[in-house]
């Protein structure tokens, strides 16, 4: 198994143990700095199941609505 610079493999993974498990590097960067999270993918997966039956994808904008949020955010910077 090969990884990337920078990414972290699982070693269970290897023996397919924990198939489909391992670590998630998210990487986000703005003009104010730069941030690097690592979550369990398992976990993150999970999260985004549960999200996507609460709110279906394309019916976002039923919930929230982005461009007060976004005119808010920016107000603030």
């Amino acid at each position: 198994m090969t990884c990337r610079p920078g990414h972290r493999r699982d070693p269970a993974a290897e023996d397919g143990t924990a198939a489909g498990s391992g670590i998630l590097n998210i990487s986000m960067t703005s003009p104010f700095g730069h941030a690097q999270f690592e979550a369990p993918a398992a976990a993150v997966a999970s999260f985004l199941r549960r999200t996507f039956r609460i709110v279906p994808a394309g019916q976002e904008s039923l919930f929230i609505d982005f461009d007060a949020e976004l005119a808010a955010l920016l107000s603030q910077a």
